[in-house]
């Protein structure tokens, strides 16, 4: 009950604010409850039984939407009562006598309930204050004590293992995970034994109790034969060593061909390369049939060097992946600041490659890269950061002598940390038609025009966009000395921008002002000797742009930005993004966010995205 549902005393709330990924933003931290408002005396009083409910003509006003305070108000109240009504309560079994109590009680909160929302109608679209605080109140009580008479063990074994599993597979992060499963093995006997014969309820395991790992080796265990998710990390301050490692994949290898989903992120080389070693031992299950599907080794110390003297571990030498051996079960890979021997590492039909911090000397070949997405036809996710195929023997200044390999499943594409010269040839490799998601991060220190010519046509269905870390490079020298991007420069971007029309959802970052102003320039201004329009009917870029995610940048930029759209473009945006941090730097700044509501739509807002999480906007919209 952490994050209780709780129905407000008043309709049209902005936002959730009891604990979800999206809540609505306000800079204030004080209390803000209209005077029209009533909250309820006492949290500790139950509704009375309304025997007859006359409407107090006086009392009566009309509709108010809550404001975010309010909402945290009344969710604060109902975790109170919460806290009331239980803090007494012993578990264990009732008599006949307080099963009928129970059972009279919640059938008197039914009635009142019932009661409540027929006077609530009788005076819509009015609203009656006491007949809304006492609404409220007889829900909250309703919801926490209406499971005492619910006889939960009498349902099937199959309809409580889901129930256990919406419990434990629901929570927002690993650790209340882990927190949940041991709590039911601690509620009843009954529970224990259901849940300690339920393997799929154990399967995933997060190695992080060191030093004995005594809790990863009982879920291990309690898994038995079902397909494993093992996630193994440390941290800066802590790195794990390869002996922490042998322990671990002691236990691990014997079932890897059990897992399902391993996914590995340290600080140490050695310790990595070491779990490398160890896959290779995969190549001597001939027989036995693997269920592996994702697969993702991390390194997240320095990316591509060693510092001192260089490398002088046991592992020189690059080790193929799984000793060489085809995993065809394999569809997710992840590989960051890992070397491997991409000559002997066979890996296709994937559905998602992410490769990131790969030296180029360490990298795939030019064919080695091209027949990994070449027999991936079903490829959706693709990110490239810092980390491509190499070039060897080729001149990438020149024309490309290659054709790019169609992706016609790719929907998602993130490129990062490129030059202007190898990105163009990297996005030469292939085409995306249908790509509906594209980030791209670090275009700044080179003029990346040709880049923007490469890309304009080729995300005509695009929907999200994400753009961090830009800038125009300023060649053109001005009257008074300062300096400005050249005509054709600015146009470059603009002649890309243009022709993705159907970008709905936008997200930036590290902008400098140069690139974010681009995004308003009129496309009729850009000459037909330049370039052909493929949109001339549009007025503007991006015009069916609705949702903006934005973080290191001023706000005041942002909102002179969003701000021109609404009263110059005519094409205001619908909602605005802030995440945690940004928020915290806007704590107490009541005018700037009053200004963020003011450069949105009418009925915009801005909304607060917690850590980890998207907008539902986004997240549909990258479904397609």
């Amino acid at each position: 009950m952490d994050n209780m549902d709780v129905d407000t005393p008043a309709e049209g709330t902005t936002g959730d604010a009891s604990g979800q990924p999206v809540e609505a933003f306000s800079a204030s931290t004080t209390s803000n409850i209209l005077p029209a408002t009533t909250t309820p005396a006492s949290v500790a009083t139950t509704p009375p039984f309304p025997q007859a409910i006359a409407p107090n003509a006086g009392s009566l006003r009309d509709p108010t939407k809550l404001t975010p305070n309010q909402i945290q108000h009344y969710v604060a109240i109902a975790h109170r009562r919460l806290t009331q009504i239980i803090k007494d309560w012993v578990p264990g079994p009732y008599t006949p006598t307080q099963m009928m109590e129970h059972r009279a009680e919640t059938h008197r909160l039914m009635a009142s309930i019932e009661a409540f929302t027929q006077a609530k109608a009788a005076v819509a679209p009015k609203i009656d204050n006491r007949i809304e605080s006492n609404l409220f109140m007889a829900r909250i009580d309703y919801r926490i004590t209406f499971a005492r008479i619910f006889r939960f063990h009498e349902l099937p074994t199959e309809i409580i293992c889901n129930i256990f599993h919406l419990v434990v597979w629901s929570t927002p992060d690993a650790k209340l995970s882990i927190k949940a499963r041991l709590y039911l093995t601690w509620t009843c006997n009954t529970w224990r034994k259901i849940a300690l014969e339920d393997p799929t309820l154990w399967n995933v395991i997060w190695w992080q109790d060191r030093p004995y790992f005594m809790r990863s080796r009982e879920f291990l265990s309690r898994s038995a034969d079902a397909p494993k998710d093992i996630r193994i990390n440390d941290s800066p301050d802590d790195p794990m060593s390869i002996d922490t490692m042998r322990v671990i994949l002691g236990q691990v290898m014997p079932r890897i061909h059990r897992v399902r989903i391993f996914i590995v992120l340290l600080q140490e080389w050695d310790t990595l390369l070491y779990i490398v070693d160890q896959l290779r031992a995969l190549k001597l299950l001939t027989e036995t049939p693997m269920c592996l599907e994702r697969l993702e080794l991390h390194r997240m110390g320095v990316p591509y060097i060693q510092l001192g003297n260089g490398y002088t571990g046991p592992y020189g030498e690059a080790m193929p992946l799984f000793g060489g051996k085809v995993i065809s079960t394999l569809r997710n890979v992840s590989l960051s600041g890992v070397h491997v021997d991409w000559s002997r590492t066979f890996l296709s039909n994937l559905v998602v490659l992410d490769l990131r911090k790969i030296a180029l000397n360490r990298a795939p070949s030019f064919n080695q890269f091209r027949e990994m997405i070449g027999t991936s036809p079903n490829l959706t996710k693709l990110i490239l950061d810092g980390a491509g195929p190499t070039y060897t023997g080729r001149d990438i200044t020149k024309p490309f002598d290659f054709k790019p390999i169609p992706l016609p499943n790719l929907k998602s594409l993130a490129l990062a940390d490129f030059s202007v010269t190898y990105v163009v040839y990297l996005f030469s490799q292939f085409s995306a038609p249908n790509l509906l998601d594209f980030t791209i991060l670090n275009l700044q220190g080179d003029d990346y025009s040709p880049f923007f010519h490469l890309m304009a046509g080729k995300m005509q269905d695009l929907r999200v966009l994400t753009v961090f870390n830009a800038d125009l490079q300023e060649k053109e020298i001005l009257p008074d000395g300062k300096r400005q991007a050249d005509y054709a420069t600015r146009f470059a971007l603009v002649r890309w921008l243009e022709s993705m029309p159907n970008i709905n959802f936008l997200r930036f970052g590290s902008l400098a002002s140069n690139f974010l102003d681009t995004f308003h320039t009129d496309p009729a201004l850009m000459k037909p000797e330049f370039a052909k329009r493929l949109y001339p009917r549009n007025p503007i870029l991006l015009p069916n742009l609705k949702y903006l995610e934005w973080q290191r940048m001023s706000a005041m930029t942002v909102v002179k930005w969003a701000k021109h759209r609404k009263d110059v473009l005519h094409a205001p945006l619908e909602k605005m993004y802030i995440n945690d941090r940004t928020a915290a730097d806007l704590a107490g700044e009541t005018q700037i966010h009053q200004a963020m509501k003011e450069c949105l739509a009418p009925d915009g807002n801005v909304f607060l995205l917690r850590a980890g999480h998207k907008a539902p906007e986004e997240t549909a919209l990258q479904r397609g």
